[in-house]
Order: structure tokens, then C-alpha cells, then sequence
């Protein structure tokens, strides 16, 4: 089935390019397994980070610890089945839509497949810290499904309520089910009925706001940037609607310019089918397209969220792939809104068919364009293990502030997880590269130092590194000095091809290019007496390093 063929796409990208090293809000997540002085309690299971309190990702890391330690690739597992619940609330909440038109629903599935694990949000796929995102998804798709069943009011509202809360503690746009949601449950109620549960929801969102709020702080950087520029808050939300169909262009102008003019045709649409709703005057209509209608206002009301929060940093973050997995909702709910809001105006709906198809394409090209940036990607999350795996003994300050801000912090906390044994490699303990080496012969297969100069006040070095076993590169390359009568040691870590970001002179260059590396080593970093430089290819899945041909002998420091 058409249907089926993405999730399988987006589990084989995981499979394939997912690399277990922690980055960014990862390490946030790991510190709910230190022990803190108040043990696990739930103020510490919800305490606030930045704009939310990640209470249901922290209970996530809680549950998969026991099986996979802290190995970010289960967290991107977890946020893989967690997008095929969402799926199945599409296809629940279509069939309840389009009763009896079984291939009008598969077929509009599949296009809603296309975009719930489209490869333009790669970032989020293969990022564990993103669970939070599609926890929220899962919990909003749930709560329509719930919403919208034929069951007793009591148990949707209730159900509803637990959904809702749920979301809240996911990430801060979790509290737009609050709002959402009461849209689909209510449409069946009057009267009495009506006041009370809608009292009810009330008396819920008061009290799990205020639990919420209770010492919560604002950390939000662009309000005031937004509340100063409502237009260019505007266009960040229009660029975060359109991005998924427009950021695969050339040139940022263009693609801002582009996913602006998407955003604000997806957002039209919306309006247009809200107004045909509204003149319908059909109460059936309503209900069957309510749940459609809530997931197109999440993503616009996460797209005004962001617009605010966000807007402080240019507009041209609009543009992140992250975003792509909130954006694609407002597509999603116009699939299904679109056939129900102008069912009887045939014209319309082919323009509308015409569009989506129009869309799917782009949104292809989208993909296919981050799809060609995975390798390239993997390899620099691989050298960001092996930097996190010599952090303690050779730290790469650089490279670590990529993974976490405070360097000093991630080397804390690493190496927490590192006596828990939750880290795979182990951090390396000592500088002596011969504790982790395959063999102390240089491996011709593996690579070699080619070049090496004098350059402003210290040594350029560049050679070309694989791993034959893996008939790959070298996942980094490690720069050691031995000193008369000593071991190897450790003293720099550096990539291969395009994670190397070292200026290599036009007169040093590869006979390798593929698996070219290179770098440079400060005065520091060089012993003052004679000694000797050598170069180790290194397995950063295995923890294993490789010696490659070629050394440089240091007579005095330079």
C-alpha cells in the first residue's frame, strides 16, 4: 500500500542514519537520571526547561533507560511510533469523515503520510531530543479521535482532559489542545449539557495551568521583538507554514520569499473553508469537519507561537527543518477540510486537487533535497561521538559547544552517564591511544599523512583517512604525539572531508579528496623537546582506532 511506503522510508532513515550521540536539549534530558537531592519527585520530573516543563519526554527517558541505558537512537524510535499513532488518528478520524468512501480515505491518507514522515524534517527524525514534538502530535491526534468517538460524554471529556494535559507537560504548544479540542467533543451537546462539560474543561485548564505556572519563569526572547514588529512577526509565521514546500530552493531570499507566498495560499485556503463551513449552515458538515479544522488552526497556532518566540532570531529561522514537523498539519488538515467544506462545488475541489498535488511535489523536492544532505550529516554527528568520547582526556571546545552550549556542563554530565555505564563507546580515560587501538602498525589500506608546514605559530597537518574494514571514512582522526621513551598520546581530534573545517593550503591537497583530512595544532599542543607526530584513523561505533603511515618528527618546538 501507497500509504505504507513512508513510514517504511522514515523507519529506514532512522535505521540507517541515526548515530547515538547526544545533542543540544539531549543532554537536558539525561540529567532526570542523575540523582538529585529530593530523589525522582515530581517537581523534579517537571521541573521547567526553558519554555516548557518536558514532563512526559523526561518519563520516556525513565522508561527506555532500563533497556537502552541513554541511547538517543531509542528516543528517535519512540518519536517514530509515536508519528504512526498520529497516523492512525488520521486514518481513524478520515474514515469517521468520509463514512463508506474507503479508497477516497486511503488515497488522501497516503498524501497525509507523505507529509507526517516526510524526510524534510530529517532534523527531528534523527535528533531524540524531539520526542517532546511528537508526543504532543500523538496526544492532540488522539484526543480528536476521542473527541470525535460516539462513546459516553463522560469518558471523551474525561479522556479529552488526560489527553490534553498530556500535551501541556510535552512542550509548550501542547496547550493549544486546550483550545482545539473542545471544538470536536462539544458538537454533539446543548443546552445544560453543554454548560457543564464546558465548565468542566474550564475547571480543568484553570487548575492544570496553574500547576503549571507555579514557578515557572519567562524566558521567552522575542516578545517584545514581535510586540515592536507585528508585520515581521507575520511574515515569520507565514515562512514557518510555507517552509516545508519551499526552503529545498536556492538561495535563502528565494526560499523565504517562496515559503511566505506558500504560507499565505495554505492560510487563504483555511479561511475559505472556514467561511463555506459557516454559510453551509449544516450541522453534519460541521462535525465531520471539526477535527480537520482543529489540526489546520494547531498549525497556525503554532506558527503564531513561533512568530513570537522566535522572531528575535531573524526571520530566516523560520526556515529550520525542525519546524517542518508543526507546519506540515495546516497541508494535512486541508487534505480532509477541503473535500467536506466544498463537496458540492466540483471545480473547486480539482483546483484543490491540482494544489495538493502541486504541494506534494514540492514537498518531495523538499525531501529529497535534506535526503542528499544525510550522509554528509551522519558523518559530522559521528565525529561529534568521537569528540564526546575523548571530552574528557582531549577536549574539542569547538565542536563541543555545537553539542551544548557550556562545554564544561556536557563534559559533566557525560561523564555521570559515562560510570552509569549508559554511555557506548565508554569516554576514553586516558590519553594513551594504544588502550583503544586495532593495531600499533600503520595500516596502508587506511590512509597516511601526506603534508605537513609550519602555519601561524603551529603545525598544518593533512592526510586522508577510511576504515577498510567498514569501507568507509574515518569516522574522525586522531593527532597524537609520542615523546622519547613514552606511549602515543592524545592531544587533538579531529574530522574527515566535510566535517573538517580547516583551512587546508591550495598546495596541500588530497590525492584522497573523499577522505581528505586535516588539521592544525597549536604551539600549545606540542611538546618543547623532540617527539614524534602520528595520525590514528578512528571507529567511533566501534571504539577503535587504526594507525595510519607516516609520522612527523619534532626536533624543537616550533
Amino acid at each position: 500500500m501507497l500509504a505504507t511506503l513512508f513510514p517504511v522510508a522514515t523507519f529506514g532513515l532512522i535505521f540507517c542514519y541515526g548515530v547515538d550521540v547526544p545533542r543540544l536539549d539531549d543532554w537536558s534530558l539525561s540529567t532526570i537520571l542523575q540523582p538529585g537531592e529530593d530523589g525522582l519527585s515530581w517537581s523534579r520530573l517537571a521541573r521547567q526547561h526553558v519554555e516548557s516543563r518536558p514532563l512526559t519526554s523526561r518519563l520516556v527517558v525513565l522508561a527506555l533507560a532500563p533497556f537502552s541505558g541513554f541511547n538517543v537512537r531509542w528516543l528517535m524510535y519512540a518519536s517514530f511510533l509515536a508519528a504512526c499513532l498520529v497516523s492512525w488518528s488520521l486514518l481513524r478520524l478520515g474514515r469517521t469523515t468520509f463514512p463508506g468512501e474507503s479508497v477516497r480515505v486511503l488515497w488522501l491518507w497516503a498524501g497525509a503520510n507523505a507529509l507526517v514522515f516526510g524526510l524534510s524534517q530529517s532534523v527531528t527524525w534523527l535528533h531524540g531530543c524531539h520526542i517532546g514534538t511528537y508526543l504532543v502530535l500523538a496526544t492532540l491526534g488522539l484526543g480528536l479521535v476521542v473527541s470525535q468517538s460516539s462513546g459516553p460524554t463522560r469518558a471523551r471529556v474525561g479522556a479529552a482532559i488526560g489527553l490534553a494535559t498530556a500535551a501541556s507537560f510535552s512542550l509548550g504548544a501542547g496547550w493549544l489542545a486546550w483550545l482545539l479540542l473542545p471544538v470536536v467533543w462539544a458538537q454533539t451537546l446543548r443546552g445544560r449539557s453543554l454548560l457543564l462539560w464546558g465548565s468542566v474543561w474550564c475547571l480543568a485548564f484553570v487548575s492544570v495551568l496553574g500547576l503549571y505556572l507555579w514557578g515557572f519563569e519567562d524566558r521567552t526572547p522575542g516578545q517584545a521583538t514581535a510586540l515592536r514588529a507585528p508585520h515581521r512577526a507575520l511574515a515569520y509565521a507565514l515562512v514557518f507554514l510555507g517552509s516545508p514546500f519551499g526552503k529545498a530552493l536556492e538561495g535563502e531570499n528565494l526560499s523565504l520569499f517562496v515559503s511566505a507566498a506558500i504560507g499565505s495560499v495554505l492560510v487563504a485556503l483555511a479561511f475559505a473553508c472556514g467561511v463555506a463551513l459557516l454559510r453551509s449552515n449544516d450541522a453534519e458538515r460541521w462535525r465531520r469537519a471539526a477535527p480537520w479544522l482543529c489540526l489546520s488552526l494547531f498549525a497556525m497556532g503554532c506558527a503564531v507561537l513561533a512568530g513570537i518566540g522566535r522572531l528575535a532570531y531573524g526571520i530566516d529561522s523560520a526556515l529550520a527543518p525542525r519546524y517542518a514537523a508543526w507546519s506540515v498539519y495546516l497541508p494535512i488538515g486541508l487534505l480532509f477540510l477541503v473535500p467536506v467544506a466544498f463537496e458540492a462545488r466540483r471545480g473547486l475541489l480539482r483546483v484543490g486537487m491540482l494544489l495538493a498535488l502541486v504541494l506534494l511535489f514540492a514537498h518531495g523536492a523538499t525531501s529529497w533535497h535534506a535526503l542528499g544532505k544525510r550522509p554528509a550529516l551522519r558523518q559530522e554527528q559521528l565525529l561529534m561521538k568521537s569528540v564526546v568520547t575523548f571530552s574528557l582526556v582531549a577536549p574539542e571546545y569547538a565542536h563541543l559547544k555545537k553539542l551544548f552550549p557550556w562545554p564544561e556542563r556536557l563534559q559533566q554530565r557525560a561523564g555521570f552517564l559515562e560510570k552509569r555505564g549508559l554511555l557506548h563507546p565508554p569516554l576514553a580515560a586516558s590519553k594513551r591511544v594504544r588502550e583503544i587501538a586495532l593495531s600499533t602498525e600503520p595500516d596502508p589500506d587506511a590512509g597516511g599523512i601526506e603534508s605537513f608546514q609550519e602555519q601561524d605559530g603551529g603545525l598544518f597537518v593533512s592526510g586522508w583517512a577510511r576504515l577498510p574494514r567498514r569501507n568507509d571514512s574515518a569516522h574522525a582522526v586522531l593527532m597524537c604525539v609520542e615523546r622519547p621513551g613514552g606511549e602515543p598520546e592524545i592531544i587533538a581530534v579531529t574530522g574527515v572531508a566535510r566535517t573538517n573545517t580547516s583551512a587546508r593550503p591550495p598546495a596541500m591537497a588530497s590525492s584522497h579528496p573523499e577522505f581528505a583530512w586535516s588539521v592544525h595544532l597549536a604551539l600549545a599542543r606540542l611538546p618543547r623537546g623532540q617527539g614524534i607526530v602520528t595520525a590514528w584513523a578512528y571507529d567511533a561505533l566501534a571504539g577503535q582506532a587504526i594507525r595510519l603511515p607516516g609520522k612527523i618528527s619534532l626536533r624543537a618546538a616550533p
